[in-house]
């Protein structure tokens, strides 16, 4: 994959080649989603999902931060700051500190595995598949904080290749290659693959980082403190909210069955679909919107949002009139006869969905406009909410009251950053009548 270090136009074509990467590793799980649901029986296949959960969230919580402090880490170590040691200790600091925390992760999820294991529904689970889980965690932490620090260096292309998109690429080849040759995989053989995938992926990201740093002047130590100083604070809220996203499916799972859990990670895959108009223009957009913001030019920015606002408004709305018209069948094609009963559930993200993309993208504005840490507190606090009412409901239904749940999580922080970017930042994210009006006296 091509980069791009350049400003200008160099920023928006590396941005364009994240959102290509985001775009394609969104199709590539439901590929992946689809390839397993005809591979595991649906109760397998729930553990298979709360497992891929569970080592997310805890690959987030093992990088500590660095997602959201690489950048700015690296920007101040090539201005002299960071008690000017360069960007080498910089990097180094940032390895031990990550070391050190998956370390903990990693000691931690062993010792408790016989829990994590019947949380995810798996009876008697072995060494083997602790193995497993644990490599598949190492990697998958190691291979994204790979990419975040080709990230911070630059390489924003890079980083769209090695974040998830080739591990993703790499177990999708596998496991449409076990349905090819018509092989029946278990929960430790699909487990291996996707820590087999996992590795490869890391390993890949090692090349391009590699190199980048021999360029690097050579320094000696290692800058710990300044790293853990700048990541700490955001390391809490940044798996909170991760844990917050993934956890109606662990209460699916949990409250009600694996197969709940199965039928409900179907149903968000293919809700998400609904989202890729807008993550593909706000990857585009977020250097055009930070650059803006900086300048003061309010009114090009209002302009610019009602634009791509009402942009991704339409498309959304052709692809929730498919998704929409497709109805029960829909999933039957995608995932077999089994997941019809989430049908409901379906209907109910989409409708989370809609109001995603009829706000436009105030989270977006929020973090171009250094509003980073309101925009995490709103996550946290629509995510609570929504949490809460996913447990109220779940008992009732572990389907559709978690989907409703979900649903209210993503409307809540929509409105909510809404809000935020109409009455402090005084800029109107929604494709309203006046922004279409400037669209079409645009030249």
């Amino acid at each position: 994959m091509a980069d791009a270090k350049a400003p200008g136009g160099g920023v928006l074509r590396a941005s364009g080649l994240v959102g290509a990467a985001r775009v394609a590793t969104m199709f590539l799980g439901l590929v992946i989603n689809m390839a397993l649901a005809r591979l595991l029986p649906l109760d397998t296949l729930g553990s298979f999902f709360l497992l891929a959960s569970l080592v997310q969230v805890a690959a987030l919580l093992a990088m500590a931060g660095t997602t959201h402090s690489a950048v700015p880490l690296v920007a101040q170590a090539l201005g002299g700051g960071l008690d000017a040691g360069g960007v080498r200790p910089v990097l180094r600091g940032m390895g031990v500190y990550i070391g050190i925390v998956l370390l903990a992760v990693s000691v931690i999820g062993l010792a408790q595995f016989d829990r994590v294991a019947a949380f995810a529904g798996v009876d008697g689970a072995g060494l083997l598949l602790a193995v497993l889980v644990l490599l598949w965690l190492v990697a998958r932490t190691c291979g994204q904080a790979i990419a975040h620090g080709l990230r911070a260096m630059g390489r924003v292309g890079l980083f769209g290749l090695f974040e998830t998109f080739l591990y993703n690429l790499l177990l999708a080849m596998a496991l449409l290659g076990l349905l090819v040759v018509g092989g029946s995989p278990g929960l430790i053989a699909v487990t291996g693959l996707a820590a087999g995938a996992a590795v490869l992926a890391g390993l890949a990201a090692l090349v391009p980082m590699r190199r980048e740093t021999a360029t690097l002047p050579e320094r000696p130590g290692v800058s710990l403190a300044p790293v853990v100083r700048v990541s700490l604070p955001l390391w809490l809220l940044v798996a909170a909210n991760a844990a917050l996203v993934e956890a109606h499916l662990w209460v699916s799972g949990l409250i009600g069955s694996p197969e709940s859990a199965a039928l409900f990670g179907a149903a968000f895959r293919v809700a998400r679909l609904v989202a890729l108009p807008l993550l593909a223009v706000n990857l585009a957009l977020g250097p055009v919107v930070a650059r803006l913001w900086r300048q003061g030019d309010l009114a090009g920015l209002q302009a610019l949002l009602g634009r791509s606002a009402a942009a991704v408004l339409a498309v959304s709305i052709l692809l929730l009139a498919a998704l929409v018209l497709g109805g029960p069948g829909l999933l039957i094609l995608l995932f077999g006869e089994a997941f019809g009963p989430a049908w409901p559930a379906l209907l109910i993200l989409l409708a989370g969905q809609a109001l995603n993309a009829a706000t436009g993208s105030p989270l977006l504005v929020m973090t171009a406009t250094e509003a980073q840490r309101p925009a995490m507190v709103l996550a946290l606090v629509s995510g609570a909410v929504g949490l809460a009412l996913s447990l109220s409901l779940a008992a009732q239904d572990p389907l559709r009251g978690v989907a409703f749940g979900a649903a209210v999580a993503v409307a809540l922080q929509n409105l909510l950053a809404l809000g935020y970017c109409r009455w402090w930042l005084g800029l109107r994210t929604q494709p309203t009548l006046v922004a279409l009006r400037r669209q079409e006296a645009s030249p």
